[in-house]
């Protein structure tokens, strides 16, 4: 499955401009698009877009279906989307935490069948250790991964993650992203996730979009878009870039433009 996004463009009411404007880009099966730009730019509007949130003009595809043909119900099904603040869940087990991303309630007690599926999902995300433990009970990495796990047992063809790894320790980080990133390959599913780790958005994405100030800064590989002249452009940082011993392009944060004087 691939997602296109042609022209997308958005505009709160009370905003005299577009708060999104002719947003373009492509995700194919199997590929990751990381989403860059300072806070404000217009990241989250483009999920929101995506998801069906927000009515906007332009196109989006899956593949060569226009999703606005979708009904809502439709829409989730295709795509698996994971908001930035997640529903507490304190009181709910692992289990019934996955589980919910199989039932849209707990009114119906649920088949053998979809027992069976929940079980099999847990232990991918290798969870079983967790499973009858509170979400509460959780770490902040644990309770990411049980979040993930949760969006996927729908089964969709898009995967859209809103700053998947806020909050979290570097090894939660990079455990969340590396699972992120098996999970798509293995899968063959396509993946939109918003970041603010530049260099970790350069280690895990086949193709990143940097939005500045509403629009499409730069849009292509990793190599090709992280750059002195795009973060200077983008967030009016300069940096020094080098590759590391693996061959992925890093930046390195020198000093802020924006650099203010304070009295004391």
């Amino acid at each position: 499955m691939s997602i296109t996004l042609n022209n997308v463009s958005y505009r709160y009411k009370k905003n005299i401009s577009d708060t999104i404007k002719d947003i373009s880009f492509n995700v194919e099966n199997g590929e990751i698009l990381t989403i860059l730009g300072p806070n404000g730019s217009g990241k989250s509007t483009t999920i929101k877009c995506i998801i069906g949130a927000l009515k906007y003009s332009g196109n989006i595809f899956i593949n060569v279906e226009n999703i606005d043909k979708l009904s809502r119900k439709e829409r989730s099904k295709r795509i698996c989307y994971l908001p930035q603040d997640t529903k507490e869940l304190c009181d709910l087990s692992v289990f019934d935490v996955v589980l919910m991303g199989k039932l849209d309630s707990f009114r119906i007690a649920p088949s053998q069948e979809i027992i069976n599926d929940v079980e099999r999902i847990i232990n991918e995300f290798h969870l079983s250790k967790l499973v009858n433990k509170k979400y509460s009970e959780l770490s902040g990495g644990e309770r990411r991964i049980v979040n993930i796990a949760q969006v996927l047992a729908r089964g969709g063809d898009v995967l859209i993650l809103d700053e998947p790894t806020a909050n979290l320790d570097i090894a939660n980080e990079l455990e969340v992203l590396e699972l992120i990133y098996s999970y798509t390959k293995k899968k063959k599913i396509a993946t939109i996730m918003v970041l603010h780790a530049i260099n970790m958005a350069s280690r895990f994405s086949d193709s990143i979009v940097v939005i500045k100030d509403s629009k499409v800064l730069k849009y292509g590989t990793p190599d090709s878009v992280i750059g002195k002249q795009t973060i200077l452009e983008a967030y009016d940082v300069v940096v020094d870039e080098y590759i590391s011993s693996d061959g992925v392009k890093n930046i390195h944060l020198i000093e802020s433009k924006k650099k203010k004087e304070y009295d004391f």
